[in-house]
């Protein structure tokens, strides 16, 4: 099983419809909270670096915090909040540190060719991906370019 580890609101969701093999998807961070406590790690792991706020924006984008809901402010609140702080970083950290077999990407490197090799190489699928596809999906989700 390969599982696919991001931000909340990350790209997880996207890179797995792209590859033709069974995948689980997490977040490290849920609602503003740590949750890499939670995450086991599988036999197979690709860790995607997003930045915290294009994963921030892509919720905000979605409706997920209606100016009307006291709560669902609260959780974005603290997210933008703990994104400036350094905490997040060392969990990302040990949990990086935590999960061997892992394959590490960051999405500004999604557009090289050798990035693609990579993922093929480490899950044995073709992984079927558009540069073009990912830049709208940017444009359309997230807009802060």
């Amino acid at each position: 099983m390969l599982q696919i580890i991001d931000f909340e609101d990350g790209l997880q969701e996207f890179i797995a419809s792209r590859l033709a093999v069974d995948t689980t998807t997490e977040s490290w961070d849920v609602r503003g909270e740590f949750s890499d406590d939670k995450i086991l790690p599988a036999d197979k792991n690709i860790i995607i670096l997003s930045k915290p706020f294009d994963c921030l924006q892509r919720g905000v984008l979605s409706g997920k915090y209606p100016q009307d809901d006291f709560e669902k402010l609260q959780d974005w609140s603290r997210r933008n909040w703990r994104y400036t702080t350094p905490e997040i970083y060392e969990h990302i950290d040990s949990l990086t540190q935590k999960i061997e077999n892992k394959l590490v990407i960051h999405p500004e490197e999604l557009d090289k060719p050798e990035t693609k090799k990579r993922i093929e190489k480490y899950t044995g699928s073709k992984f079927d991906w558009d540069i073009s596809e990912y830049e709208t999906f940017c444009t359309e989700n997230i807009n802060l370019r």
